[in-house]
């Protein structure tokens, strides 16, 4: 019989899949000014959503939910005059960071010897692809003439982030004996 992987190992997946979905539909409540009902309804739907699907285990739940954080957000850019932000690199590397962790807890529910062998790099491989989903958000920005929101700063502060995550995820899924 196959055994799971450690439960923590989900919950430290799933918690890390949430904080960026939740900081995601925060910035698009806040900064939705006239609009901030069906912005921040739209948002706080896709990050029920994601807990609905980290809580009941459905991959089929992940896609609704981004689609939902994407629409709150992009709302709240349309709310803005110029239309864009300083923060949509962080916004982009939000949305791929909750994705890649949130299909990484889902699949933590395989046996162990599945799951060990997608931890190591797909914990990785989500942190590359949100560092990169920034930066070329960040280049977009660039080439529109619109600052990042945090500078050089912000950015190192997100580098450094994504790393305690992958830290923490690396820990959580070590085999507890």
């Amino acid at each position: 019989m196959a055994t799971r992987p450690p439960v923590r190992a989900r919950i430290g997946t799933g918690a890390a899949a949430l904080a960026p979905a939740a900081a995601l539909a925060v910035a698009a409540a806040l900064g939705a000014g006239s609009w901030t009902w069906p912005i921040a309804g739209a948002a706080l739907a896709g990050l029920a959503v994601a807990v609905a699907a980290l809580v009941l285990g459905r991959a089929g739940l992940v896609g609704p939910a981004l689609i939902l954080l994407a629409v709150g957000y992009g709302a709240r850019l349309v709310s803005l005059d110029p239309g864009l932000d300083g923060r949509t690199p962080l916004a982009a590397a939000e949305l791929v960071a909750t994705a890649e962790l949130a299909y990484l807890s889902i699949a933590l529910r395989l046996p162990v010897a599945q799951a060990r062998a997608l931890v190591g790099s797909r914990a990785v491989f989500a942190v590359l692809e949100a560092l990169g989903a920034g930066v070329v958000a960040a280049v977009v920005l660039a080439a529109a003439g619109l600052p990042s929101a945090g500078g050089a700063g912000g950015d190192a502060v997100g580098v450094v982030a994504a790393a305690v995550v992958l830290g923490l995820v690396a820990l959580l899924s070590r085999d507890s004996r």
